[in-house]
């Protein structure tokens, strides 16, 4: 609840703390959800590229689960999304295939699910791949007014409309983007998440911008703007963004 406020230092701590009464109790957990939790400060904080498994805590037992473990393909479409953040798109399309396997459709309905396609959705814009994005739109459009919550209720990935947006964005479906990325910023702030009506905030600019629409994506960003300063936080989302550019265009 802190990191999804916008206390970074308060979530840092008390996901410290979580973790060393986890080990205490023995739940073999205890990393694994740190690790998620370090995720979702990068995340927040539109440092995804920056992010370093070892500061997270990601060691054996989680590289492992991402092989092997009953939540490897969940795990694998993480690892694709991080890899095509920063760039290292070969390495991204492996780990992207691999999660795929025997098609979206067999990724087991499980706690695992929405987060797995989660994962899917950010690594699938960022490769470009719109007909993996066609699949997953339509697997996810039921699920429209669903929060992405994971690691029994330990992290959030924020609305599932913000990725229907993202998805309708890169099918060129514009009219259906521009709609349902104003429907994310809304349920963001009715959950309060304000990292997340920021982030929702910056992406439906990009969206904007690419459309032609410079004005109304000038508003959008100034907003998200307001809203980081108001929580005195630092973003890095111009980075972000020329990062996604290279990763579209090959580079």
């Amino acid at each position: 609840l802190a990191l999804l406020e916008g206390r970074i230092a308060d979530g840092f701590e008390l996901s410290r703390r979580a973790r060393e009464l986890g080990r205490q109790a023995g739940d073999a957990n205890a990393d694994v959800f740190y690790a998620e939790q370090y995720l979702l400060r990068m995340v927040v904080q539109g440092r995804m590229r920056e992010v370093d498994p070892a500061a997270g805590g990601v060691e054996v037992d989680v590289a492992e689960r991402a092989q092997s473990g009953p939540a490897w393909r969940a795990y694998r479409f993480t690892f694709a999304w991080w890899r095509a953040a920063r760039g290292e798109c070969d390495q991204a399309r492996r780990d992207f295939e691999a999660a795929v396997a025997g098609g979206l459709s067999t990724l087991p309905r499980d706690v695992n699910w929405l987060a797995a396609l989660a994962s899917a959705v950010e690594a699938c814009v960022l490769l470009n791949d719109t007909a993996r994005a066609r699949e997953l739109r339509t697997l996810l459009e039921p699920h429209a007014s669903r929060m992405v919550v994971t690691a029994r209720g330990a992290s959030h990935g924020g609305s599932v409309a913000y990725l229907l947006a993202r998805l309708a964005a890169l099918c060129g479906d514009d009219d259906a983007a521009d709609r349902i990325f104003a429907d994310a910023v809304r349920r963001e702030e009715r959950a309060g998440a304000d990292v997340f009506v920021i982030r929702d905030l910056h992406h439906h600019a990009q969206f904007l911008r690419a459309a032609g629409l410079p004005d109304r994506a000038e508003k959008q960003q100034s907003a998200a703007g307001d809203k980081a300063r108001s929580l005195q936080l630092e973003w890095a989302f111009d980075r972000d963004r020329a990062t996604e550019l290279k990763v579209r265009s090959g580079g």
